[in-house]
Order: structure tokens, then C-alpha cells, then sequence
């Protein structure tokens, strides 16, 4: 069995972002940004690692690095 293996710990982070109403996760083209606490935002580029454990932890994820980069800038 494979064992995942993450880089960096980001549970404290996602805990806030779920106590937080409207708090999510942003993912892009160009790294992650977490949204939680009243404005406040955590931004990367270890968007695997982050995405992996916000889903686990229950937290929104919004994925845009899926849509065809013309639907974007158009």
C-alpha cells in the first residue's frame, strides 16, 4: 500500500478556514490561496498537498486549473 506523503502540514490552517463562514480553498493556475479568518488568506504553490488534505478535512475546493485556459480569458 502506498503511504501519501505531504510537504507541509497545513491542518492548523484548514481548521480556521472551516470555522470561518465562507472559508474555502482557491486553486489556479498560478498556486492556491486559502481563504479563512476575516480577510485572511494563505497563498502557495504546493496546490496537491493542500488540495489532498482540505478534502479530506471537509473543506470547499474550488479547482479552476481544470478549465480550458481560452474559457478563461476570453
Amino acid at each position: 500500500m502506498l503511504q501519501q506523503y505531504f510537504t507541509t502540514d497545513y491542518s492548523a490552517d484548514i481548521a480556521a478556514a472551516l470555522e470561518t463562514p465562507g472559508g474555502h480553498l482557491s486553486l489556479g493556475r498560478g498556486g492556491f490561496i486559502l481563504h479563512y479568518g476575516y480577510g485572511a488568506m494563505l497563498s502557495g504553490y504546493d496546490c496537491d498537498a493542500i488540495k489532498t488534505q482540505s478534502i479530506a478535512a471537509g473543506l470547499p475546493v474550488i479547482d479552476s486549473r481544470c478549465v480550458a485556459f481560452d474559457v478563461v480569458c476570453n
